[in-house]
């Protein structure tokens, strides 16, 4: 199920659609609220009409513990948000320290927010299987397919759509999210699975190599880890990769605030502009405060390049800031709602060069 159906940027549509001003993901520094690595080519694409990757099913390592993880490709109508995908499910369930490994095909479809999960097709797979995906727009409507080339034997579906552009292509690695569309306010994250390499081969796009690499790349980042990017496609192929250094050091850093920030953003949907509202509902915006306080702390006493020090140190005092006005919620009333709401858009808002330059500096894509 792809975590884009889940982070910020679709609670914000939500958001948005209620008439509400709260600032863009990317905007506030967010990179997903759950995490993805990989590459995911941004439209407008004039003419979508396929797009296909291999890769060798991730292998559970023996003593990983409970987890789950994604493999798919997907492609993204931006307009109406409707998205279609198709890939594996790595899981892993753990007792006596050994884990117990499982392998699914899935696949899935939306139409932006609620959601609903991803569909697991009727076929088992094993760990390191070789897969090919494709999605294609074929007479009858849009097909989904998954090939095991090692066992020979292909599951497909066509979904009879019409009346969707579909003008973005993905191809990414998933930490999938615990909680269905209306828990996320307590942004619960699922564990991610101790997992084997995972290598995208013949990255295709329109029956041609995509062009994947720098504003295309995306990094996964939860709490706790894994902290994974994507490595340099060569050829139609990349492997996702464990971050290391100054990179390694900022996705840790930020991913409790991205999580908070998505607590945050769904909270605020829900409290239609009222001052009350906010006050009843003070505990939803604790991992907000926590994740800005927890990046404050560990981002201030750590070392950072000479180039980007100024940026986290200029970041760091905005964190707190925000940590500050999100404690003054149980207290706001009708009258301070307002200018509390526009201090911490503008708060969000400084955010983003900030950001920009640390990513770019320790050789992060730009935020999602």
């Amino acid at each position: 199920m792809s975590a884009r159906r889940w982070t910020v940027l679709t609670l914000l549509a939500t958001v948005l659609a209620a008439g509400s001003s709260v600032i863009t993901a990317a905007d506030a520094g967010a990179t997903n609220v759950l995490g993805q690595a990989g590459y995911v080519v941004a439209g407008p694409l004039a003419s979508l009409h396929s797009l296909s990757a291999q890769w060798r099913v991730p292998a559970v390592e023996a003593h990983s513990g409970a987890g789950r993880a994604l493999t798919y490709i997907s492609a993204l109508d931006s307009a109406s948000g409707f998205e279609i995908e198709v890939g594996t499910i790595e899981s892993a369930t753990a007792a006596k320290g050994r884990s117990t490994a499982s392998y699914t095909v899935f696949w899935g479809e939306t139409r932006s927010y609620p959601q609903s999960a991803p569909t697991r097709a009727a076929r088992s797979l094993g760990g390191d299987d070789l897969v090919r995906a494709t999605i294609r727009l074929v007479y009858s409507g849009w097909q989904l397919a998954l090939e095991d080339l090692t066992r020979h034997w292909t599951w497909s579906k066509t979904l009879p759509l019409v009346g969707f552009r579909f003008d973005d292509a993905s191809y990414l690695q998933e930490d999938p999210p615990a909680a269905t569309a209306p828990d996320l306010e307590q942004a619960r994250d699922m564990a991610y699975p101790r997992l084997a390499q995972v290598v995208f081969s013949r990255v295709l796009l329109n029956g041609g190599a995509a062009k994947l690499g720098g504003a295309a790349a995306r990094a996964l980042a939860v709490p706790n880890g894994p902290y994974l990017v994507p490595a340099d496609a060569r050829a139609g192929t990349f492997a996702v990769v464990a971050a290391s250094g100054f990179a390694r050091q900022y996705l840790a850093d930020i991913a409790p605030y991205d999580i908070g920030y998505g607590a945050y953003v769904y909270a605020y949907s829900s409290w239609n502009g009222s001052a009350s509202a906010a006050a009843r509902d003070a505990a939803a915006v604790r991992p907000f405060i926590a994740g800005a306080t927890s990046f404050a702390d560990r981002a201030a006493s750590q070392r950072w390049p000479a180039p980007v020090r100024p940026s986290v140190d200029q970041l760091v005092a905005v964190m707190r800031q925000l940590a500050l006005e999100m404690h003054r919620v149980d207290t706001l009333t009708g009258s301070s709602f307002g200018s509390w709401h526009a201090a911490v858009d503008a708060l969000l808002a400084r955010t983003t060069p900030l950001t920009r330059a640390i990513r770019a500096e320790v050789g992060l894509p730009p935020a999602a």
